[in-house]
């Protein structure tokens, strides 16, 4: 499983805001292309977690606890 590193993180919060990527660029002191990148693997690394996700779901390998630790993440959406 893919971990989001604290820029991703950061990029990605701010620019799911509708914060610009030039105003995230002043307030993180990210260049241009570190935020690019940043936002470009974080999304890759989420699409990858839900690719994860959807397989073990759809072939039932969760446990009990962590079905239900799924529902309480699905029910913040």
């Amino acid at each position: 499983m893919c971990v989001l590193t604290r820029n991703q993180i950061k990029v990605l919060e701010l620019f799911s805001r509708g914060v610009s990527k030039s105003e995230i660029n002043r307030i993180t002191g990210l260049s241009m292309s570190s935020i690019n990148e940043a936002l470009k693997r974080g999304q890759r690394n989420i699409d990858k977690a839900l690719e994860t996700l959807e397989t073990v779901v759809d072939k039932g390998l969760l446990s009990s606890s962590q079905v239900a630790r799924l529902q309480r993440i699905c029910q913040k959406i």
